[in-house]
């Protein structure tokens, strides 16, 4: 929501987020702690999905409360090819384009 400042939106792809293996599986068995619903909650405002990516077992992890967040980098379209190729060249296997920012309001679509 920082990044966003209130001018932009973001468009996530759910599927393309680096997630801990067995981290959905956990969600899945209804095992994330309160935090995490918190910040789903004071979130949901500025996030929309599909009924069915909400239902998703990885899209609590959207909200996890245990980290300080991801790092994102945000860069020009025409620059993320080739920055995730040398992030992983560099020994980042979990780099990866899960989004896209636009012209908006502060808003998080999320899709599958």
């Amino acid at each position: 929501l920082q990044m966003l400042g209130g001018v932009l939106d973001a468009k996530l792809c759910l599927g393309d987020i680096p997630q801990l293996p067995g981290a959905a599986d956990l969600c899945a068995a209804g095992v994330w702690p309160g935090g995490s619903a918190r910040n789903r909650e004071a979130a949901s405002r500025f996030v929309s999905s599909d009924d069915a990516d909400s239902d998703d077992a990885r899209y609590p992890l959207l909200f996890d409360a245990q980290t300080s967040g991801g790092l994102l980098i945000a860069v020009a379209a025409e620059k993320v090819g080739r920055l995730v190729e040398e992030l992983r060249a560099a020994g980042d296997s979990e780099a990866a384009q899960i989004g896209e920012l636009n012209e908006g309001t502060g808003m998080i679509e999320v899709a599958a």
